[in-house]
């Protein structure tokens, strides 16, 4: 789920979900923490893209920059030089596996292959999923086009592309830029702000991308139920109520399943999407 900005302190009493008249206890945690790395049943995952065209940072820099997303335990994959993707990795890993490139860098077929490929694994993730696309603030340079932005996903997508440019001027009242009429005296400037269209967040640069995504992930929350199977009705939905949360505004939410299966001797988790509806009632 997706909230507004609240100050609600939220603990599993502030829900409830329900199905066909049945209650089932809840289980809520957040994927960001203010002073230490969040304990989730499912990590965030994070995928950077480095779009065609543009000027590749120093992976020394990339790493650097991620520092505080890794720092809060998330799991992060990155296109490497070569076009190849890095394992989904720790903060201790992912400099490693983005020194681990090909000898040969890949085709322009095999590096759409890859980035399709990859886009396709984070949206079988359980948790939450996030695209920080980077377009190296630049207007006019697409993402790669293998990656269908669709906001049906449930998948909040970040590209930095420069943002929104805007015409400001000095505010003396509080020292910042503000929009709107200027008052006697004061210069408009130009002035590059992120902007959301169709549900994708479009960026200044990537620094501040990654910055927004932090600052974003405050209002994420995880709820988690477990329905035994002899209950489970596919054409009943599921009811999530607020009795506790006054003033509370969900901005997104989306249910699904999560299922086990072995592959090659390893456990793979991955979501599903179930039948049943689900219905959010806010106070």
């Amino acid at each position: 789920m997706w909230f507004e900005k609240c100050s609600v302190q939220f603990s599993d009493t502030i829900f409830t979900v329900s199905q066909n008249g049945r209650q089932y206890p809840v289980h809520v945690s957040k994927p960001l923490q203010a002073n230490q790395a969040p304990v989730l049943e499912f990590p965030t995952h994070l995928l950077v893209v480095i779009s065609p065209g543009v000027p590749r940072p120093k992976d020394a820099h990339l790493v650097e920059n991620l520092k505080k997303v890794l720092a809060q335990g998330w799991l992060v994959s990155v296109n490497r030089s070569d076009g190849s993707f890095t394992p989904y990795s720790t903060g201790n890993s992912l400099a490693f596996a983005l020194s681990a490139s090909n000898s040969e860098p890949m085709t322009a077929a095999q590096a759409k292959l890859a980035a399709q490929t990859a886009y396709e694994t984070l949206e079988r993730f359980p948790g939450h999923r996030l695209l920080l696309i980077d377009a190296a603030g630049k207007h006019g340079i697409p993402a790669p086009d293998s990656l269908e932005l669709d906001a049906k996903t449930h998948m909040k997508t970040y590209i930095a592309d420069g943002g929104d440019l805007k015409m400001v001027y000095r505010d003396q009242s509080w020292g910042g830029y503000t929009r709107g009429p200027s008052p006697a005296g004061c210069d408009y400037v130009s002035k590059r702000v992120r902007f959301v269209e169709e549900g994708v967040l479009h960026e200044v640069k990537l620094a501040s991308a990654i910055k927004d995504v932090l600052r974003d992930a405050r209002y994420n929350f995880d709820l988690s139920f477990e329905i035994p199977v002899s209950q489970v009705d596919p054409a009943k939905s599921i009811t999530v109520t607020m009795p506790n949360a006054s003033g509370l505004i969900i901005e997104n939410s989306e249910l699904y399943t999560v299922a086990e299966q072995i592959v090659n001797g390893r456990t793979i988790v991955s979501r599903t999407t179930p039948p049943q509806k689900l219905i959010i009632k806010e106070n």
